[in-house]
């Protein structure tokens, strides 16, 4: 268990995995106490990313807003989140914006306290003329919250979304083309 105190920030990265020993033995968990000003572990204008075989855990971290998910990925390309674990989170799991070509696959997502109505596991956004596009979420567990998905040509498929606690299963819109089977 590696503790944080502050975010982990990069930038302009490309051809970069962050692998760990499996979602149920390597984590990053914040520390409850620490202000985060930023998402726990962000990846900005980087491409080529991977991130697997990791716990994420907020640790039910209040200091997080709605603006910085505990894993955060913006305007990048080519990325993969697979076989992790995001856990305990206060407000956004794991967050995309501005993201083309994505894979979320085969995670397990728990959101276990509400701060306010701002609560997704996966929330997928775009900013008018640079859409999220080209994307597969598939195979993950979401536990107690809602989902977004906002972009073009997603394809969502064999997730299983536990209990709506905190919102609605799986929400699509904006400009999209989604197919599902979740």
């Amino acid at each position: 268990t590696y503790l944080i105190t502050q975010p982990l920030v990069f930038s302009n990265l490309q051809n970069v995995r962050l692998r760990g020993s499996g979602r149920d033995v390597a984590k990053i968990k914040c520390d409850g106490a620490a202000i985060f000003s930023n998402s726990a572990l962000a990846f900005i204008d980087s491409s080529h990313i991977e991130v697997n075989g990791l716990a994420l855990d907020q640790n039910n971290n209040a200091s997080f807003t709605a603006t910085w998910p505990l894993v955060f990925f913006l305007t990048s390309t080519h990325v993969a989140v697979r076989n992790c674990s995001v856990i305990n989170v206060t407000y956004i799991g794991l967050g995309l914006n501005q993201v083309q070509y994505f894979w979320i696959e085969d995670n397990f997502l728990e959101h276990n306290t509400a701060i306010n109505s701002t609560n997704y596991n996966i929330n997928v956004t775009s900013t008018v003329g640079n859409l999220s596009r080209y994307g597969g979420v598939r195979g993950n567990t979401m536990l107690r919250s809602s989902n977004i998905f906002s972009g073009r040509d997603i394809v969502i498929d064999g997730n299983v979304a536990l209990s709506s606690k905190y919102g609605a299963n799986i929400v699509t819109g904006g400009d999209a083309a989604f197919v599902y089977g979740s």
